[in-house]
């Protein structure tokens, strides 16, 4: 009887540690937690580089009206807008379907602003300001431009 009773003593008194199955147990919850935060800050970051077209749109729309600008537009072809700033210099918004696919406004100077990228199609009613684009993801986006023309 007493060693029944130093037996059943010894089983149940506290434990000092871990067991090898609990620390394993731990080890790999932590790794799988860590895998699925690490991979979820990896598609944050790449959806956080990727451009959004609306904001894009509404950014191109918010410099070509910019009244520190002053554009008025002089004349429109198939793939370009010719504007003239306030301070009388040309300024060109043009559209290259072959090469980049960007919407770009050109300064005097030669200098390049990239208004909006993976753009499909571009057309500009002249007699109506109405500038419509499509990107390559089937968006389409339509404004009137509220820019003063050259008349005469």
């Amino acid at each position: 009887m007493k060693k029944l009773k130093r037996v059943l003593l010894k089983s149940t008194a506290p434990r000092k540690g871990f067991t090898l199955i609990e620390v394993v147990l731990a080890l790999s919850i932590l790794l799988i937690v860590g895998h699925v935060m690490l991979r979820g800050q990896r598609q944050f970051l790449a959806d956080a580089q990727r451009p959004i077209p609306a904001v894009q749109w509404y950014l191109m729309l918010h410099e070509l009206e910019n009244p520190a600008h002053g554009f008025t537009v002089v004349k429109s072809k198939e793939r370009s807008i010719a504007l003239k700033a306030a301070n009388g210099k040309l300024y060109l918004l043009v559209w290259a379907p072959k090469t980049d696919r960007h919407i770009k406004l050109i300064g005097p100077g030669g200098g390049r602003i990239f208004l909006m990228n993976q753009v499909k199609t571009f057309s500009y009613q002249y007699d109506q300001q109405l500038l419509q684009i499509t990107n390559d993801a089937g968006e389409a986006f339509k404004a009137r431009l509220l820019l003063p023309r050259v008349t005469g």
